[in-house]
């Protein structure tokens, strides 16, 4: 029988006691030393990436670390630590990327390769940012050693936020003379200063002319703003201006954000605002009642219209000639057209009417003129009246005259005295006058004539005549005067009158005196007779 010997026995009484820590700490560096002179693999860490998330939630990245071969009944150890780099713990929690760790892992004597996890808490954010990275490190192997180049491993909190700049409006349009905001805005807030970037273009406005700001057309936002919203205003410039309503854009260019995740809205990267005209103009008609006189031959006649405010296009008025008691064709040529103005305040333009004169005598007489239509372009452009009334002014006049008639009126019977009654003029209407004879020194009852009254009727200018019939004797007496008196014209109210109203019908006596003759032809002296008228 074989006994071991005291030495070897001293031996295996102390691999029965528990060993230190102190001393197994040695054991395994003299064993991470061997193995790594053998080749052997020892402690690795590899990356690992993982989503920030939201604000308010959590994440969990894990750093796997790997050991090769652990030769040692004890087990063996590695310290794990995280270091910031761009990604930063501590501080506000506002800011705090990950929360910071350190630990001790303990690989047991087992089969091998063997794993852990180093379990890293990411804390979530709302902020646009880049990625974001910070190390996992080893140190203070225990029992392996750490492989070249694995002591270390990049964990990668990959940011997951990403920000929309727009424009914002709650009335796109107002009058000129107000001003209207533009909130410009992020949806989300950087880690950086960033910038948005505006442009305003014309497309029916001219700019200054228009509307004014004062800020800048490049907006900044300050880094971590918790809300970014920036109001930018335009003041929309009054003016007099009849016009359509005009719009500008405000748009957004781009976004300066150093890299990070922002676009433009695809809904709201622009906004119309509108410019409302609030200013309207008037064309002034013709006075109500033109009127003048219609002369004896065709005349032009040019009636005027006005634009009594600034219109910034041309406006266009309708106007048309309507039949009232002048009949066209005879008393003014049937006519429409259009006034143009060019836009001008207190722009005067005129149209035309040939008016037909004429020498007949007639009424007063009236035409419509009509006006409609009014064109500006959409342009808020009335006129002041729809309706003018011509009234063409009769100038002409007739005349009715009745001549003298004297005669002798004879022994006996009756001997007709003939007045003539005269209408010098045309007239458009029948023309009735009466008449009736009127004693003088003849008298109707003392049997110098037979009284007459009745009416003429006159349907064109010439002459009509009035009869009376004379009576006859042969009673001595001188000349005897009788009237024809014409009175009461009806001719419809037209311009008739009176050249001369009556006639002296003069009955010259022919009984004359006793007369002396000596009753022989000439020279013959041997007889006498006398009359006595």
């Amino acid at each position: 029988m074989i006994r071991p010997s005291p030495t070897a026995r001293a031996m295996t009484r102390r691999r029965t006691r528990p060993l230190s820590v102190g001393l197994v700490a040695v054991l395994l560096g003299l064993a991470s030393s061997a193995q790594a002179q053998r080749g052997v693999q020892g402690f690795r860490v590899e990356p690992d990436a993982v989503n920030e998330n939201g604000a308010g939630s959590f994440n969990t990245a894990h750093a796997r670390v790997t050991l090769g071969r652990c030769v040692h009944a004890a087990g063996c150890l590695v310290m794990v630590t995280t270091m910031d780099q761009t990604a930063i713990s501590g501080g506000s929690v506002q800011r705090e990327d990950y929360l910071q760790r350190q630990e001790t892992l303990y690989f047991p004597f087992s089969v091998f390769p063997q794993e852990q996890f180093f379990s890293i808490t990411i804390r979530g954010d709302d902020f646009v940012e880049l990625d974001e990275t910070f190390l996992v490190e080893l140190s203070n192997p225990g029992g392996a050693p750490i492989d070249a180049g694995f002591g270390e491993a990049t964990i990668t909190i990959l940011n997951d936020d990403f920000g929309q700049a727009r424009l914002a409006v709650v009335d796109p349009s107002k009058p000129e003379g107000q001003s209207n905001t533009v909130p410009v805005l992020l949806t989300k807030s950087a880690d950086v200063d960033v910038v948005v970037h505006l442009e305003i273009v014309d497309l029916t406005t001219e700019g200054a002319a228009d509307y004014s700001y004062s800020h800048s057309l490049d907006v900044p936002f300050l880094a971590f703003d918790a809300t970014p919203f920036e109001p930018r205003n335009y003041l929309l410039l009054q003016e007099d201006l009849v016009e359509l309503d005009e719009v500008f854009r405000i748009q957004i260019t781009g976004v300066s954000a150093e890299g990070r995740s922002y676009e433009i809205s695809s809904t709201q990267g622009s906004v119309d605002l509108v410019i409302e005209n609030d200013d309207a103009a008037v064309v002034e008609c013709p006075p109500a009642l033109v009127q003048g006189s219609e002369g004896d031959a065709p005349q032009t006649v040019d009636f005027p219209m006005m634009l009594l405010d600034p219109v910034d296009a041309t406006v266009t008025v309708d106007w048309q000639t309507v039949a009232g008691d002048a009949t066209p064709g005879e008393d003014y040529v049937e006519a429409s057209g259009q006034v143009t103005f060019s836009g001008a305040a207190g722009e005067q333009q005129t149209f035309p009417l040939e008016i037909l004169g004429d020498e007949v005598v007639e009424l007063h007489e009236d035409l419509e003129l009509h006006y409609s239509n009014v064109q500006a372009g959409a342009r808020p452009v009335t006129l002041d009246c729809t309706d003018s009334t011509v009234r063409l002014w009769n100038d002409d006049q007739a005349a009715l005259a009745i001549t003298d008639v004297e005669g002798l009126e004879g022994d006996s019977g009756t001997t007709v005295f003939q007045f003539t009654v005269s209408l010098d003029h045309e007239v458009d209407n029948q023309v009735d006058v009466d008449f009736t004879t009127v004693d003088g020194t003849a008298t109707a009852s003392g049997a110098d004539y037979l009284p007459e009254a009745s009416f003429l009727s006159f349907t064109q200018p010439g002459d009509l005549t009035i009869e009376v019939e004379v009576l006859g004797d042969q009673v001595p007496e001188g000349d005897e005067e009788f009237l024809v008196a014409l009175s009461d014209i009806d001719a419809g109210e037209r311009a008739v009158f009176f050249a001369d109203d009556s006639g002296t019908g003069t009955i010259l006596g022919d009984d004359g005196q006793p007369i002396f003759s000596d009753g022989f032809e000439s020279g013959d002296v041997s007889a006498w007779s006398a009359t006595v008228p």
